[in-house]
């Protein structure tokens, strides 16, 4: 397994070169901290809230803060490092 130490603070740079509001962007970032902290515990409950907000709040930039390519970049790559699966839906 590849050490993953550190890939917030890649991802926050990411977020300070994509993000044209740098108040914005550390509010992203920060969220990408307490998700990989959470993750580190074990605590995917806490990981995948904290994911929600981000993903929620990255949306909430598109077109005012970055781009849609930014924000579709940023969305893969923080799914990719925290192994984030779709949630299932069961049949009805």
């Amino acid at each position: 397994m590849a050490d993953k130490r550190g890939s917030a603070l890649r991802r926050c740079r990411l977020a300070d070169l994509y993000v044209t509001d740098e108040k914005v962007a550390s509010s992203l970032c920060r969220k990408l901290r307490l998700a990989e902290a959470a993750d580190t515990r074990g605590d995917v409950r806490q990981r995948d809230r904290v994911l929600a907000e981000f993903f929620q709040d990255l949306e909430k930039q598109v077109h005012l803060t970055l781009t849609r390519g930014n924000a579709t970049t940023m969305v893969w790559l923080t799914v990719g490092f925290f192994e984030v699966k779709e949630p299932s839906t069961s049949p009805r």
